[in-house]
């Protein structure tokens, strides 16, 4: 009978301890995904020293809380990205996306599984445009920096008229000086 209670006892305190200390492997936050932000988009990214991927990049992925813990893999057909763990801006925290190199043959919608835990919630990406085919988005030009601190102001030139027309301009400017490079600015028009 005593070894059965000193039994009893040791099983209570696993239990106390996995509860107390272990809450992830109990369960998972669950994770909402915010569908008016799905994308599947082509993105041209200059030359940075900041880590971001550079060159014709297409961009896929959502606004999902919680985001810290969280990765995105994505499905289209036989290809499968990711996982990647998600990682939000300073401008908006819960963004989760990936980006790839472009390949127009990938035109079609995606499935994304996002992933937290024992916790997965699931979309699937409008098509993408099919101006994205087109080309190529052009860089701005005169880009300038002005101002100090956290708030500068940015300037640009639109891409040149070349039978192209953007719907959305983004210049983002980033803190080198801190560990993570830290986003400061990002304009959009």
């Amino acid at each position: 009978m005593r070894t059965k209670h000193v039994f009893h006892t040791m099983n209570i305190s696993a239990f106390v301890f996995a509860a107390f200390f272990c809450p992830r492997q109990l369960g998972a936050a669950p994770i909402t995904i915010d569908f008016n932000t799905l994308r599947n988009f082509r993105d041209t990214r200059s030359l940075n020293d900041v880590g971001i991927g550079q060159g014709d990049r297409k961009v896929y992925g959502a606004d999902v809380s919680p985001n810290t813990g969280t990765t995105i893999t994505a499905t289209q057909g036989s290809r499968v990205d990711g996982p990647a763990l998600c990682n939000g801006s300073l401008v908006n925290p819960n963004t989760c996306t990936f980006s790839a190199p472009f390949n127009a043959n990938r035109k079609g919608s995606w499935s994304l599984t996002f992933t937290n835990g024992s916790d997965t919630a699931t979309a699937v990406t409008p098509p993408l445009d099919p101006a994205a085919l087109l080309g190529a988005v052009p860089f701005p030009t005169d880009v300038m920096i002005a101002g100090a601190g956290v708030t500068p102001t940015l300037s640009w030139t639109p891409p040149p008229p070349s039978g192209f027309t953007p719907d959305a301009v983004r210049v983002r400017v980033y803190d080198k000086a801190q560990t993570k490079h830290r986003q400061i600015k990002e304009d959009r028009t």
